[in-house]
C-alpha cells in the first residue's frame, strides 16, 4: 500500500499563491522558501495500516446501546474503520452509525461476532464475539382474542414480548399492530411506529384477520415490524384489502419473520400486493406463502403481486405456491421469478423440498404443505386407511334404513375408527 505525502507544489500544480505586489529585491526569500519546503519537518506522512484493534471491553451485553470503538495501527495511519456483524444480520442485532444496538428481542445466550474494517487497507480487520444475557421475563401470555386485542391497552405496547398459549380465531376487524412510516410525494419520509417487541407464536395460528381501508397502505397483522422486532413460529389466515403496498404479516418489515405461514388473501385496488410482506428490508426465513393475491395490474406486471413487492435485505428459505398465490413473481417490485422458492403446489407438498427446516419446529411430510408444531401437536394421519365393511349391504339409504348397524374393521393405517351416520 503506498504512503500518502501532504506536499503543497504551487507551481508543479497550476496553483499559484497570491502575494502583495512589490520589487523582486523586497520580496523576503526566507518566507518563500517555507511556503514550498520540502524539508523533512514538513512533511506528513500517513503510514500504512498494520493491524486493527477493537477497544471495548464489554464481552457479555444486556439490551441498550453500545458506542462502538477501535484503532488503527500505527497511531499516524488513517483511523476510520467499517463496522459489521459477522455472517450477516442477527436478529435483535443492529449497527448504525458506529453504535451497537442489542434489542429486547435478542435471543438469551445469543453469541455473536462483530468486525471493524480499516477504510485504508481493507485486508486488515480485527472481530470481537459477545453473548447476550437477556433472559426474556414478563412475557404477556396470549390465549383468546380478548387477550390479543388488550395488548392495544398494554403501556409501551410496541416494545413488549407475547406468545400465544393457543389458536386464536378473530370476530372483529384487526386494527393492526404498529403504524407504519408514510413516504410523501416530495419523497420526504414521515417516521412511523413500528412494532421493536417480541410476538411468539409458539407454532398456534391466528385466523380471521379482517383488514379492509379504501385508504389503506402499508397495511398488514403488523403495520410495520422495526428493526429490534421479530416475528415467529406462526401462521396468520385472513384477508387484507387495501388501497396498495400491503403484506399479509406485516407491511413493511426491518426486523425479523422467522418460521412464519401467510394464509392471508390480498388484494389491493391499486398495486403491490405481497404474500409475506409488501416491502423487506430486514430479514425473513423459514416461511412460505400460501393464500391468493390480487391489484388492479393483474399479477404479472411490475408493482403487481409476488411473494414479496421490493426485498432490500434477506430471505432465507423463503417460499410461495405459485398457484394459491396466483402469480410467479418471487418479487414484484421488477417482477423476479425464483424456480427455486416460488413452486407449484406438488412441490409445495414434498417433504424434501423443507430438507433445510427445523422439525422440531416443522412437521413435514409429503403430501401436506408444512405445518407448525405446537403445544399438543397432533400430526395428521398420513397413512391410507381402508376400512372394509363387514355388513351385507354395499349402499345404504338413509332415509329409509333408519336402525343401521355397520361393522367394520381398520385393516392398514392407526388410529380410531369413528362412525357418523
Amino acid at each position: 500500500m503506498k504512503k500518502f505525502v501532504s506536499l503543497l507544489l504551487l507551481a508543479g500544480l497550476g496553483i499559484t499563491a497570491c502575494t502583495p505586489k512589490t520589487s523582486s529585491s523586497s520580496v523576503d526569500s526566507s518566507n518563500v522558501e517555507s511556503s514550498v519546503t520540502t524539508s523533512s519537518s514538513s512533511v506528513n506522512v500517513v503510514q500504512d495500516v498494520t493491524s486493527v484493534q477493537i477497544t471495548m471491553n464489554q464481552e457479555v451485553l444486556t439490551p441498550g446501546n453500545y458506542p462502538l470503538t477501535a484503532i488503527c495501527l500505527p497511531e499516524n495511519s488513517i483511523q476510520t474503520v467499517n463496522w459489521g456483524i459477522v455472517g450477516g444480520s442477527v436478529a435483535g442485532i443492529a449497527i448504525n452509525n458506529a453504535v451497537l444496538s442489542v434489542g429486547i428481542t435478542a435471543e438469551d445466550g445469543l453469541q455473536f461476532q462483530i468486525s471493524a474494517t480499516s477504510t485504508y487497507d481493507p485486508t486488515k480487520k480485527a472481530f470481537k464475539p459477545f453473548t447476550v444475557s437477556n433472559e426474556v421475563s414478563n412475557v404477556i401470555e396470549i390465549g383468546n382474542e380478548t387477550e390479543l386485542l388488550a395488548i392495544f391497552n398494554e403501556e409501551n405496547y410496541l416494545n413488549q414480548s407475547y406468545a400465544l398459549t393457543n389458536h386464536i380465531t378473530l370476530t372483529h376487524q384487526w386494527p393492526m399492530i404498529g403504524v407504519a412510516e408514510i413516504e410523501e410525494e416530495n419523497l420526504n419520509i414521515i417516521p412511523g411506529q413500528p412494532f421493536n417487541g417480541l410476538f411468539d407464536g409458539r407454532g398456534f395460528t391466528i385466523s380471521g384477520i379482517d383488514i379492509r381501508g379504501n385508504a389503506l397502505f402499508n397495511a398488514g397483522f403488523f403495520a410495520q415490524i422495526g428493526t429490534q422486532g421479530v416475528v415467529k413460529n406462526t401462521t396468520f389466515e385472513g384477508s387484507v384489502l387495501a388501497n396498495g403496498w400491503s403484506g399479509g404479516i406485516a407491511g413493511i418489515n426491518q426486523g425479523t419473520i422467522s418460521n412464519c405461514v401467510s394464509k392471508v388473501s390480498v388484494s389491493v385496488s391499486g398495486t403491490s400486493a405481497g404474500s409475506i410482506v409488501s416491502v423487506n428490508r430486514g430479514i425473513i426465513d423459514h416461511s412460505i406463502g400460501l393464500a391468493h393475491l390480487s391489484t388492479s395490474l393483474g399479477n404479472d406486471k411490475a408493482r403487481s403481486a409476488g411473494l414479496l413487492v421490493a426485498n432490500e435485505s434477506t430471505l432465507d428459505e423463503v417460499y410461495g405456491d405459485m398457484e394459491t398465490l396466483g402469480t410467479p413473481n418471487y418479487t414484484s417490485m421488477i417482477p423476479s421469478t425464483n424456480p427455486l422458492y416460488m413452486l407449484p403446489t406438488s412441490a409445495m407438498k414434498l417433504a424434501s423440498t423443507f430438507a433445510d427446516f427445523n422439525t422440531d419446529v416443522w412437521y413435514l411430510a409429503d403430501g401436506s404443505y408444512p405445518l407448525l408444531k405446537h403445544q399438543g401437536f397432533v400430526p395428521p394421519i398420513s397413512e391410507a386407511i381402508v376400512v372394509i365393511s363387514t355388513s351385507n349391504i354395499d349402499v345404504y339409504d338413509l332415509e329409509v334404513i333408519t336402525d343401521l348397524q355397520i361393522e367394520a374393521s381398520i385393516v392398514n393405517g392407526s388410529g380410531t375408527l369413528n362412525y357418523s351416520l
